[in-house]
């Protein structure tokens, strides 16, 4: 009795299970679009560009009003390998231009690490950061939001 007890609650269990993964709907990336051969292909006059030698490595900083269906982005490239130092250095390159930006123009912007990309050589990378700029008595909140 106990027996057929048991199997019953696990073939209930087993249904509600299988029911539950079907009823899921897979997250759709809204960023897959931006990659480092679109960027290259479609997005090719920046509003600006930055070369920037980064401990050893030349990092490019460029950014853009409108690219590849987005808009106010702010793109690093390096070459290498994605790794803890060069996701750090992205950030710290968007932080910078956060700060130049208000030194500069009087503007805060507030970042966003949208994702990292790896070209189909895995020469290049990239960090693709959301970024978005108000004159100072308009912005509230952080400038960094990453």
């Amino acid at each position: 009795m106990l027996y057929h007890y048991f199997k019953s609650l696990l073939i209930l269990s087993s249904f509600f299970a299988i029911l539950s993964c079907k009823t899921s709907s897979p997250t759709v990336d809204p960023y897959t679009n931006l990659t480092i051969g679109g960027a290259s292909e479609y997005c090719k006059d920046p509003a600006a560009a930055y070369p920037i030698p980064v401990m050893g490595k030349l990092m490019l900083v460029t950014v853009h009003d409108s690219c590849l269906g987005h808009e106010n982005i702010f793109i690093v490239n390096w070459p290498g390998k994605i790794t803890d130092i060069e996701k750090t250095c992205a950030k710290l390159l968007a932080l910078m231009y956060v700060g130049f930006k208000l030194d500069t123009d009087g503007v805060t912007c507030v970042y966003s690490l949208l994702k990292y990309d790896t070209d189909s050589e895995n020469i290049l990378n990239a960090a693709f950061y959301s970024m978005d700029c108000a004159n100072s008595e308009e912005a509230t909140g952080d400038s960094g939001a990453n």
